[in-house]
């Protein structure tokens, strides 16, 4: 009996330690500003995060979404998306490399919607948030590319006039609810540049203090207080921050 009490322990801490090593899916969201003066985000932009986000080798079940921010809520499109299998089984080694051929093709072939005059960034926020819940649990990354300048005319936003002040803006996005959940949620923003475009023509250094200011206190009021807001892109990702990402099921 006492050996039968033996073997069960050492199966279920065998057991124990076989969940401990599984790492949870990685959930990554690209949300495109396709507005004529963030041109930034363009086919190569999302092309290269893609591919960086092939790189890390990601655990089995992850998924990598591209949106693009439209004029609403309801504007925001889902363009393109990868998933990883949730198990290879036998000739994992084999079945990984050929999903990566086959996924690096499809990217190359990437087309996104043509540039247009809608701005409305917080409410593809609020949609990214809405993909993220799709799967708690999940290691969650989000990647904004956007000069941030808000255009929502519903809420009588229009950053390339006049910026908002933080508790103003902040204000409109609570009562109009587009106050997404970002915590826990790791967030990179680029593209933000302080240059003037023929949409806003009069842009100045202190225009684009007062934009970051403004994002600054929308992020921390959707649960990010420390961000950066840069303006170029780097999508490169430390395989040390999705630990063990190669193991397989």
């Amino acid at each position: 009996m006492r050996s039968l009490l033996v073997v069960v322990v050492v199966v279920f801490a065998l057991l124990l330690g076989a969940c401990a090593d599984r790492v949870p899916p990685t959930d990554e969201v690209v949300l495109c500003d396709r507005s004529s003066s963030a041109a930034i985000c363009d086919e190569t932009v999302v092309r290269r995060a893609g591919g960086a986000f092939l790189d890390i080798n990601p655990p089995p079940g992850s998924r990598f979404v591209v949106l693009v921010v439209g004029c609403s809520v309801e504007d925001v499109s889902r363009q393109y998306e990868i998933r990883v299998p949730e198990r290879w089984g036998r000739g994992a080694v084999r079945k990984r490399r050929h999903w990566q051929e086959v996924e690096r093709k499809r990217l190359a072939n990437l087309t996104l919607p043509s540039v247009n005059q809608c701005s409305a960034v917080s409410a593809g926020i609020w949609r990214t948030a809405r993909v993220f819940a799709e799967r708690p649990g999940t290691n969650q990354r989000f990647i904004l590319v956007s000069d941030l300048r808000e255009v929502n005319r519903p809420l009588g936003i229009n950053f390339e006039r006049k910026v908002s002040a933080p508790a103003d803006f902040v204000g409109k996005l609570r009562k109009a609810r587009l106050l997404a959940d970002l915590s826990g949620v790791q967030t990179s923003v680029c593209g933000v540049h302080d240059r003037a475009t023929p949409d806003a023509p009069t842009w100045t250094a202190r225009r684009a203090q007062q934009l970051h200011l403004a994002w600054n206190s929308a992020f921390a009021a959707m649960g990010i207080p420390d961000i950066r807001l840069t303006e170029s892109c780097d999508f490169e990702i430390s395989r040390n921050q999705i630990s063990m990402a190669g193991r397989t099921r």
